[in-house]
């Protein structure tokens, strides 16, 4: 049973009444949650300054920001990373949701391919290197996404030059929760920033300013998989792992990459914020996509869910009342406004919320 609810809630009671044999559950208050749940703790996101990091070139060269224009008014921008294609070819990988002005869009093939029609690369976006950026597009018919794994991909018109090499893909069985773990992404700057001009860079085709690359690599930490019987919070938590490392919008599509192997270990795509309604504290974590199903994707190939399962930890006390907001971190600047879609679930007797923001 699925219903929606407004984007914003009233004071008066939101909730559910169900007729159980145990007699009338009470309706309850949902509870507004706060849109900054990509912050763990301290914001730990800094701006890349090449010259001063000892990210491995290889990260840096692999890592793109690209925009797409969803519809006449506006035009979105994603973290992505370039991976290895057929015949030679070079491939972006990024989220589908950054194709789409709406999620409930869905997978229509002309839809996105005429997304991906707009859509700009940019290499070496960074702060102290605007004179070298390199500006690719996505070749005409190479595009492909799945909806339920929020994952696309598609090659680029012409390949980067040739020390621009494919991400390495590593494998979930090189990771273990508590390992550390880093991100290059780009995520929004904030107008209110006193150095908002200096972060990001005004494109000319489209006048919207992207921000250069930022990196997460303090406090973030990959914490494993989630349990059974949190699935059903989002569809996509079967698919995901989970971790600490700090996002904001614009983060959609970036890698997560796992400092020991150097490899990427997952496709960042938000963030998941969880209140019960018997305990003060939240559980937040940010997202990421496992590889196992990325590979998967880009193989062209579908995974059984009893494969999935057999990693989930064991499932622990179920919350008799739960509410989760998961929210999708690309960026959408432009005349458009803020598209917010609430999803009400039931699971068994009790109600569930989730609210999903579309940035």
């Amino acid at each position: 049973m699925i219903g929606l609810m407004n984007n914003k809630m009233g004071k008066g009671c939101q909730g559910i009444l169900l007729l159980s044999a145990l007699g009338l559950l009470a309706c309850k208050p949902i509870k507004d949650v706060e849109t900054a749940g990509y912050i763990i703790g301290e914001n730990d996101i800094e701006v890349i300054k090449t010259k001063e990091s000892d990210i491995k070139e290889s990260i840096l060269q692999a890592s793109v920001v690209l925009t797409t224009e969803v519809d006449k008014n506006n035009r979105k921008f994603c973290s992505g990373t370039l991976v290895e294609g057929d015949q030679g070819t070079m491939r972006i990988l990024t989220n589908h949701h950054c194709f789409v002005n709406d999620q409930n869009e869905g997978n229509s093939a002309e839809l996105m391919a005429g997304h991906c029609k707009s859509t700009v690369v940019y290499f070496n976006f960074y702060q102290d290197r605007k004179d070298q950026r390199i500006i690719r597009g996505c070749a005409f018919g190479s595009f492909r996404s799945f909806k339920e794994w929020d994952l696309a991909v598609f090659a680029l018109d012409r390949n980067p030059p040739e020390n621009f090499a494919p991400a390495p893909l590593g494998t979930d069985e090189d990771v273990k929760p508590g390992d550390e773990a880093m991100i290059v992404h780009f995520p929004f700057v904030d107008k209110a920033d006193p150095l908002y001009l200096e972060k990001t860079f005004l494109e000319p085709t489209s006048e919207i300013r992207i921000p250069y690359a930022q990196v997460t690599d303090k406090n973030c930490v990959i914490e494993g998989y989630f349990p059974k019987d949190q699935w059903s919070l989002d569809p996509t938590l079967p698919f995901s792992k989970k971790h600490t490392c700090d996002q904001k919008k614009g983060s959609s599509g970036s890698a997560l990459w796992h400092k020991a192997t150097g490899k990427v270990t997952g496709v960042n795509w938000g963030g998941i914020k969880l209140s019960y309604e018997n305990r003060l504290e939240r559980d937040i974590h940010n997202v990421a996509t496992r590889m196992k199903v990325v590979k998967a994707f880009l193989n062209n190939e579908t995974i059984e869910s009893e494969v999935l399962e057999q990693d989930a930890p064991p499932s622990g006390v179920v919350e008799t009342e739960a509410k989760s907001e998961s929210m999708l971190s690309c960026g959408i600047v432009g005349l458009g406004s803020e598209s917010q879609v609430a999803l009400l679930f039931l699971i068994g007797l009790w109600p569930l919320a989730i609210r999903r923001k579309k940035t």
